[in-house]
């Protein structure tokens, strides 16, 4: 819907605001549920049904319709089954290589995200000795990773506007890979450290990273996604999370048995394969927006 709606050269900034709205809800609701839940658990549950029920009804009567009618190559309808249409509408992304490149992106750098939950989540609640931390006081390794999040939500919050404004003339290519160093580098401090006060600066320069690459690369989704097959390749794209979490899987159980300095070097092997990928993704972008260019009898 965003891409439907929003033209091209704001594609960056709805993005960037369409992600501070999502950290923001999820840092209050967080903040919020974690203190009413013992108290007023009932209030929490009619509070999220309530909002959902607000959520529906401006779906209903504000949100218009645009999705086309399935149609065959000769313009008539599709009465393919659903099945059918699915599997022949995956083939046709997956024949395209430089969107198959944007969604490996995507699938490691959520990897990475994931790992903070997972494989570092893990590493600190085992290892991480109680240390005080201003304002939080003293923290065990559990609390120091919620300390982590939190860290991350509100940065998200407090700097992407700033963030997009102040690097909206940098180009693409240096925004990428400066953001996809910055967001590896982070994460693999965070798997082998246990300084508080290092932790939080490595939290810090993962997400300054994480806040100059999700701009460029919804952005690039947009423009990869062909207008007449925007729903397959969005569905397809949208895979990545399922990866993720699959990859992250795998992680687990590698940390157990892969030193910290091991599980730092898989995290900067990703960020060297995320960059690869924009490398191509870039290279071939310009001759793609091209030939997509309709030319005029």
């Amino acid at each position: 819907t965003i891409i439907d709606v929003t033209p091209p050269e704001d594609r960056k900034f709805v993005y960037t605001v369409n992600y501070w709205v999502i950290n923001l809800a999820l840092g209050v609701g967080a903040l919020t549920g974690g203190f009413l839940y013992g108290s007023h658990f009932g209030g929490v549950i009619l509070g999220g049904a309530v909002a959902m029920g607000f959520v529906l009804v401006v779906t209903i009567l504000l949100v218009a319709e645009t999705k086309p009618e399935p149609t065959d190559a000769a313009g008539e309808a599709d009465t393919r089954s659903g099945w059918a249409r699915m599997a022949a509408g995956y083939r046709v992304v997956l024949a395209d290589s430089t969107f198959r490149r944007l969604v490996i992106a995507a699938t490691l750098m959520l990897t990475l995200e994931g790992q903070l939950t997972t494989s570092i989540g893990i590493r600190l609640a085992e290892e991480f000795p109680v240390q005080y931390v201003f304002p939080f006081g003293d923290v065990n390794g559990v609390q120091m990773l919620g300390v982590l999040k939190a860290v991350n939500t509100f940065m998200v919050v407090l700097l992407a506007l700033f963030i997009n404004t102040l690097l909206r003339n940098l180009p693409d290519r240096h925004r990428l890979y400066t953001g996809v160093t910055l967001y590896a580098s982070g994460f693999a401090v965070l798997s082998v450290t246990n300084d508080a006060w290092l932790l939080l600066v490595a939290c810090a320069v993962l997400t300054i990273g994480e806040l100059m690459d999700i701009p460029v690369r919804q952005a690039l989704l947009a423009e990869l996604a062909p207008e007449e097959g925007r729903p397959r390749y969005m569905a397809a794209y949208y895979l990545h999370i399922r990866f993720g979490q699959v990859i992250n899987s795998v992680l687990v159980s590698v940390s157990a048995v892969l030193s910290t300095q091991g599980m730092a070097g898989i995290y900067l092997l990703f960020g060297v394969l995320i960059i690869m990928q924009y490398r191509v993704i870039l290279a071939r972008r310009a001759p793609r927006a091209e030939a997509d260019v309709p030319v005029s009898a």
